[in-house]
Order: structure tokens, then C-alpha cells, then sequence
């Protein structure tokens, strides 16, 4: 039985997986970032470009092993600067049921980042907070 980082990384891989397919049958061109070639990923997972236009999708993927809801998914801070800082050309995919092929899903969010409102901080800043 895989480790839960063993399952985790494989919900992630068929997450981006399903996605770089998706991308190319919706006509785009789609690079998987996450690379020996690439070891400091810049805050997304794919890059996709469309041929006709040139348009560029920077694709942050979450993969869940059940349908989407609460608690939700996880974007580090390097991919929420990234977001902020590239707009409408910042897209979260959010792939729930990512192993299994009769249930899966993807959720294409455009601006992710400009739709968060409020952003909970962890309770587990307060270690690092200095006490008045």
C-alpha cells in the first residue's frame, strides 16, 4: 500500500495528466513545468499556449482523490504571487476524482487569485508571532 505522499503524488501526476490532455484536445499546446528541467517551478504547473491567438494559460493543477468541496485545495504563496501578479492569464484547475476516469472532473477557474476575498491565516503563525 503507497504512502499517503506516495498517493498524493499520484492524484497530483493523473491531476496534470488529464489536464495536458484536456488542453490539447481543447486545441492549446500545452508544457508540463514540473521537470528535472525545471527545478524551480515558477508558481504553475502547466503552461499553455493557443496556436491561433498566442494566448498564454498559466495552470496551477489540484488533483483531489474524492469530489471537490471543503476543506478545498491548497495554493502555496509562491502560487498566489504568481496569480496576483499574472491576472486572467493565471488559471487554477482543480481535477476531483483525479484517479478515477468514470467519476473525474476538472474545474477551470480564470483569475483564481482576484477571487479568494479573504485568505484564512493558520493559527500556526502564532508561534512565529512576537507577543505584545
Amino acid at each position: 500500500m503507497p504512502s499517503d505522499e506516495e498517493f498524493n503524488a499520484d492524484v497530483e501526476a493523473a491531476a496534470v495528466a488529464f489536464v495536458l490532455s484536456a488542453e490539447r484536445k481543447d486545441g492549446r499546446v500545452p508544457v508540463d513545468m514540473n521537470t528535472a528541467q525545471n527545478p524551480d517551478n515558477p508558481g504553475y504547473d502547466v503552461e499553455s499556449t493557443d496556436p491561433e491567438t498566442g494566448a498564454v494559460r498559466y495552470i496551477e493543477v489540484k488533483g483531489t482523490s474524492h469530489e471537490w468541496g471543503d476543506p478545498g485545495v491548497f495554493v502555496t504563496s509562491t502560487q498566489l504571487r504568481f496569480a496576483f501578479a499574472n491576472g486572467e492569464r493565471a488559471w487554477l484547475y482543480v481535477v476531483e476524482c483525479a484517479l478515477d476516469e468514470a467519476r473525474r472532473k476538472c474545474y477551470r477557474i480564470q483569475d483564481f487569485a482576484s477571487s479568494l476575498g479573504k485568505v484564512a491565516v493558520s493559527g500556526r503563525l502564532r508561534e512565529r508571532a512576537r507577543e505584545q
